[in-house]
């Protein structure tokens, strides 16, 4: 239990997190929350496919989720 926890909240996780809470919010700004979302979304999901054809990096999917975490929870939170 205490792997999956310091798994979850690693650095390099909570460095995905804020980075996608500040690509959502400016984006949002400039564009509103949907295509804010989308464009988090798919930036997240874009770096893990790059890490993965360039073999730069470790890809996976937890870093691409914890990217996108910001702006599903932003915009959920928009929505209700």
């Amino acid at each position: 239990m205490k792997e999956l926890i310091n798994k979850l909240l690693a650095h390099d996780k909570l460095k995905h997190f804020f980075l996608g809470f500040f690509i959502f919010i400016s984006f949002s700004v400039l564009l509103g929350n949907l295509s804010a979302f989308v464009i988090t979304t798919f930036i997240g999901l874009f770096y893990e496919i790059y890490q993965q054809v360039s073999k730069e990096g470790e890809p996976e999917f937890l870093d691409a989720l914890y990217t996108a975490l910001p702006a599903i929870l932003i915009y959920l939170a928009s929505v209700l």
